[in-house]
């Protein structure tokens, strides 16, 4: 592989993808070879992640080779069929189904509560207003939590 020249008229992520494309056509990188690391690609094209990144997208979406962040791309057959995504690792919070049904049910009491006061006071105060605000806002993100968590449960 070479260096690139500034001088070129094309983006230099194409003039790299060019590069890693001609070291796979000729067999210098042979299916099941990884690339170069991206450290190694920065410094040989004298470049930024951001570019060695893109130039790698692009063999990607030529079908060339096979990427995954956190590993090293690696040249593929592009008879053969892409290799499967890893499973990605499940969620770090799961929420507790019973346990936002009980939230919610809580924040719904305040808000009634809140509600009972204005009836019998004839107006709300801005404070109360500022606090049934609050708690209607609370119980609709707790509301919309629930609902995402029961479609996450009807998927699996």
């Amino acid at each position: 592989m070479t260096v690139v020249a500034k001088e070129r008229t094309t983006p230099l992520y194409k003039s790299i993808a060019d590069d890693l494309r001609a070291a796979i056509e000729s067999g210098a990188l042979a299916v099941g070879d990884q690339l170069p690391s991206r450290d190694e690609l920065i410094h040989r094209y004298h470049t930024s992640g951001i570019t060695v990144r893109a130039a790698i997208q692009v063999l990607v979406a030529q079908g060339l080779v096979y990427a995954h962040q956190g590993q090293r791309a690696r040249v593929i057959d592009p008879a053969a069929p892409a290799p499967a995504a890893p499973v990605p690792p499940p969620p770090r919070h799961r929420f507790d189904t019973e346990d936002l049904q009980a939230s919610v049910y809580d924040v719904s009491r305040v808000c009634d509560k809140l509600m009972d006061m204005a009836r019998r006071d004839g107006y709300l105060h801005p404070a109360t207003m500022n606090e049934f605000t609050h708690a209607a806002l609370r119980l609709q993100l707790m509301a919309d939590r629930l609902w995402q968590q029961r479609e996450q449960d009807q998927r699996a």
